[in-house]
């Protein structure tokens, strides 16, 4: 059996909404949620969404260094949603991930601000082309949202598609990065990546997780 991490819960704002955001005793992110209307729905959100088993402590025993990560996470994100373009500070924990999610994220990673490319890319990149569902199976369960831009990942006849978040919400992240969507929900095919350059910018900037 697997021992069990010991974690923290760190709960920010961001005007009227809440995000959870975990982070284990060497001040790596595990999860986060996407900004919620309440703090329970927000916490509930960033356990259900951890790769690994944790054992969590009480936020009275959180130290500075846990707490300014929780704040970097936070202040990430808000920067984010104003249209800035803000660096990570901070690192992730990866534990728990399967190779294929690895895989996964590490390419979505390097799609640039302002494109999309669509799911049948992705398993195209990671070496399975038949692999569409699996990877929106993935990037439903990202545990890091916004921070690796699932919301960038697209249908191949560039509707939206699905968004743990909501459609709405999707819409609002792609138009912060200049991405064009139609009233109908369609992003214009300028912004679109296709495989051949979505495999080159992978290659060329890719994440280990």
């Amino acid at each position: 059996m697997k021992a069990l991490v010991q974690c923290f819960v760190y709960v920010g704002k961001i005007d009227d909404k809440y995000i959870a955001v975990l982070i284990d005793e060497k001040e790596r992110v595990v999860s986060l949620s996407l900004p919620r209307g309440s703090e329970g729905v927000a916490v509930d959100e960033a356990k259900s969404l951890a790769s690994i088993e944790l054992s969590f402590k009480f936020r009275s025993e959180m130290d500075p260094f846990i707490r300014r990560v929780g704040r970097e996470v936070v202040e990430f994100i808000m920067s984010y949603l104003k249209g800035e373009e803000p660096k990570l500070t901070f690192k992730l924990n990866s534990d728990g991930l399967s190779s294929f999610t690895r895989k996964v994220l590490s390419v979505v990673s390097s799609i640039p601000r302002g494109f999309v490319t669509c799911y049948g890319c992705v398993a195209k990149v990671v070496g399975n082309q038949k692999a569409s569902r699996a990877v929106g199976n993935a990037l439903a369960r990202n545990p890091w949202p916004i921070i690796i831009p699932c919301h960038r990942v697209v249908r191949g006849d560039l509707t939206l598609g699905g968004y743990r978040g909501g459609l709405e919400l999707k819409r609002k992240l792609l138009r912060i990065e200049g991405v064009a969507v139609t009233p109908t929900g369609r992003v214009l095919p300028a912004h679109f990546l296709r495989t051949e350059l979505l495999s080159e910018l992978s290659q060329g900037s890719r994440k280990a997780f």
